[in-house]
């Protein structure tokens, strides 16, 4: 379904809490020996987005959690410019890998942080708050865990330029547009705009600061690898054009600030 409203994309009827994690809890996209596979290093252009935004809002390296932290390839990249780190996601397979990394994780969801695990500086969910039934809670429970100041980055698919892709793909006659972020389980339950994710952080009580484009992922051939940094590339060009009104890369980041 979509929202008119704010340009986001939901699946309905919706999932209950429950039904989501029976779905992502075993969910695993890529296998190796019956292992997942995790390649940190297509994902470095989004990873030093983050960093670099991050650090220069809250003037410098802190407390870092990944929610959702799959084999910890994030947590990894932080770590070793300076951040403390801790991670949690509900893939035991995928908690196998980050701890032997050497990092600190353990079963859990954004959405049910528990008390014990302290305050943070910056929360991170990348490509995670989409899988799950009730995203202003699990935002809100984010918001509660960070110190004064604090921040929530989410990384998450574009509507406002997957919508009207996928309009076209139907006047084109391409009635099976699969477009990665086409809300069907397994796939995704939302999928969120620029203004769809500020309003979600004005709910939950946070400042959204800004909404700025991920990195274009460093995988595929080299025609697939052109074709989205081009993308990439005009979206941000646009972005610049339109003031930072409208985004129009694939995929965006966006930073909610809790009160000081």
């Amino acid at each position: 379904m979509y929202c008119r409203r704010c340009g986001s994309l939901y699946v309905s009827p919706r999932l209950s809490d429950s039904e989501a994690q029976d779905i992502y809890r075993e969910e695993v996209r890529w296998t190796e020996r019956d292992r997942p596979v995790y390649d940190a290093s297509e994902r470095v252009t989004t990873f030093e987005r983050i960093e670099h935004e991050a650090t220069r809002l809250l003037g410098g390296a802190g407390r870092l959690l990944d929610a959702g932290c799959g084999a910890g390839g994030f947590m990894a990249y932080m770590r070793d410019r300076g951040w403390e780190v801790q991670g949690v996601d509900i893939n035991p397979l995928a908690l196998e890998m980050a701890r032997e990394k050497g990092l600190d994780v353990r079963m859990g969801t954004l959405d049910r942080l528990p008390d014990h695990i302290g305050e943070f500086d910056l929360i991170a969910s990348q490509n995670a708050l989409t899988y799950m039934a009730d995203p202003l809670g699990a935002v809100g429970c984010a918001a509660r865990h960070l110190r004064p100041g604090g921040l929530v980055v989410v990384e998450d698919a574009n509507t406002d330029l997957h919508v009207p892709l996928g309009r076209l793909s139907g006047l084109l006659g391409r009635s099976a547009y699969r477009m990665t972020v086409a809300p069907y389980p397994p796939r995704r339950l939302y999928a969120f705009s620029p203004r769809g994710m500020r309003l979600l952080f004005r709910k939950a009580g946070l400042d959204p600061v800004t909404v700025i484009a991920a990195g274009s992922r460093l995988a595929g051939s080299a025609a697939e690898r052109w074709t989205r940094r081009l993308l990439y590339t005009g979206g941000e060009a646009l972005f610049r054009l339109t003031g930072g009104r409208r985004l129009f890369s694939p995929a965006m980041l966006a930073f909610g600030r809790a009160a000081r």
